[in-house]
This record gives C-alpha cells, sequence and structure tokens, in this order.
C-alpha cells in the first residue's frame, strides 16, 4: 500500500492525500471503516475516496481497505492479534460473561458472513468452479490455520467423486510438494489472514506448473507474482470473529455448487462413503 501511495501521491489533490495520510496512520481503523465513515474521518466526501483509490490503482475502496488490512496483519504478532480481539469484546457491549463472549463472537462472524454475502466475487467464484471441474485434480494448500481449511475442502472435494489432496508445508517439504504438481492439476491457496513468504514462494513455483492458480486470502496477492485468480475474503481486523469464517464458507459454497452441477457423481461418491462407513463401523450385536 505504502509503493502505490508513493508513486500515485504527485497526483493526488490535497483533500485525496488526507485520505492517504490516515490511510498510512491508521490502517486498522481505516481496514474496518465503510467509505462514508473514512471520507467523514479525512474531512472530504465519499466521492473523493473513491477517486483515491482509483489514483492509487486500486479497483476501489474495498481493495483499498483490503491492502490496509493485510498490512495490518503482516506487521502483527500473534499476541497482539489476540490482543486486538480482546479489546473489541470489550467495546462490543455485550455482558462480561462466558455468554457475552459468545454472542459477541458469533455476531462478529455473522457480520463477516453477512459482508461477504454482499461482497461475494462472483466471476471470480464461477471462474474457480469451472476450474476444478476441468482440472485433474485440485491441490489445496495451507499455512498455519489455513492448512485446516486447506484439509476441510479438500475432505469436501473427495466426498463428492473428486480427485483432490490438502499440502502444507515450507522448505524442502513444499519443495516436495510443488515438484509433484502436473499441468493438468488446480492449486488453490487458502492464507486467509496474510501472505507469508512460503504462499508467495508457492505460488511463484507453481504458477508455470498447474493449469492455474487460485488465491483465497484477505490479502491481495504480490505485484511480484505471477498472474492467480484471487478470491478475496473480507477482512477481520479488529473483529473478535476468526479469519477462517469467510474461508470456510468459501469451502462450502465451492463443494455445494460442484455436487450442484453433478448431482449423480456426488451422490455416488456419497454413497460409496456411506457403503465403507458401514462396513468398518459395524452395528454391535448384543
Amino acid at each position: 500500500m505504502e509503493d502505490r501511495a508513493t508513486q500515485g501521491r504527485n497526483d493526488l489533490t490535497r483533500s485525496e492525500r488526507n485520505v492517504v495520510a490516515l490511510a498510512e496512520q491508521d490502517p486498522l481503523r481505516f481496514a474496518t471503516s465503510t467509505a462514508v465513515a473514512i471520507a467523514d474521518m479525512a474531512g472530504t466526501s465519499e466521492a473523493t475516496v473513491t477517486r483515491t483509490a482509483h489514483k492509487l490503482g486500486f479497483s476501489g475502496v474495498k481493495e483499498f481497505k483490503q491492502a490496509c488490512a493485510s498490512q495490518v496483519g503482516a506487521g502483527r504478532s500473534l499476541g497482539a492479534t489476540i490482543r486486538d480481539r480482546l479489546k473489541s469484546l470489550e467495546g462490543h457491549g455485550e455482558e462480561v460473561s462466558s455468554h457475552g463472549t459468545a454472542r459477541a463472537v458469533l455476531a462478529a462472524s455473522a457480520r463477516v458472513l453477512l459482508e461477504f454475502s454482499e461482497s461475494f466475487p462472483k466471476a471470480e467464484f464461477e471462474e474457480t468452479v469451472g476450474l476444478v471441474e476441468s482440472s485433474r485434480r485440485t491441490v489445496v494448500y495451507g499455512l498455519g490455520t489455513g492448512s485446516h481449511v486447506a484439509e476441510y475442502l479438500s475432505l469436501g472435494l473427495r466426498r463428492i467423486g473428486l480427485r483432490s489432496r490438502a499440502a502444507s508445508g515450507s522448505g524442502h517439504t513444499l519443495a516436495d510438494e510443488v515438484h509433484s504438481l502436473e499441468s493438468e492439476d488446480a492449486v488453490i491457496v487458502v492464507a486467509p489472514r496474510v501472505l507469508f513468504n512460503d504462499i508467495d514462494n508457492l505460488i511463484a513455483e507453481a504458477a508455470p506448473r498447474v493449469a492455474r492458480v487460485v488465491l483465497v486470502s484477505q490479502a491481495p496477492p504480490s505485484p511480484r507474482s505471477p498472474e492467480v485468480l484471487y478470491l478475496p475474503l473480507p477482512s477481520t481486523a479488529g473483529s473478535p470473529a476468526s479469519e477462517i469464517t469467510a474461508a470456510c464458507a468459501l469451502s462450502d459454497s465451492l463443494v455445494s455448487e460442484i455436487a450442484r452441477r453433478h448431482p449423480a457423481t456426488a451422490i455416488r461418491a456419497r454413497d460409496g462413503l456411506q457403503r465403507l462407513r458401514d462396513a468398518l463401523s459395524p452395528a454391535r450385536t448384543t
């Protein structure tokens, strides 16, 4: 975000520079505010905020906010992240109790999903569905919490009859994963909150080897990365909601849409799985 601001600063008006200054001084607040609120804080109009985003090379305010969110996430330790979540619980207005905490987290998660529903990347999702349908195999990669979503998505795809496997690791382990990729594979990279160096390295090495790489993340792909199909997740900066909330929902949406398009294959795969479950978990005899 700082690189874009530096490159475009000479073309900005005073009001537009105020918007950039706000984003630089408090990226967390910027990322979690509406365009109207940003305009209010910068002493300008919503149209100016949108125009600033476009001048900096973003597709709109949403992408501008995502860049700020990734900036916050990249520089935050795990301890700082949990402190932010605890602070957000204090300001939620719920009673100080286990029930109040649960209500606050559930409400925040619901808001994340509602925001995702409204800003859902329809064209990119449609392209991802087609990619998974046509690929020989889908490899889903993730680190940290992303590895759990990768396992979840890969399992969902296998259960509806598609070839898929989850991958994780870095260094030598990552090299083995990339080495096993083939030209007819699709790779889905799940990086819910930030893009680690391992993610950038994987994308750079995998992109020339496979049919397409899909990135699922709050953070936009690095300008230095090869072209990827980007499925943006809503920011959870300053929220008690988990960064994997929307990622899991996107996984469910992808599996459900492919099953809808190929019901016979999905049902046949699930029936086969059920037969195996019955065989491997026989009922007890009395």
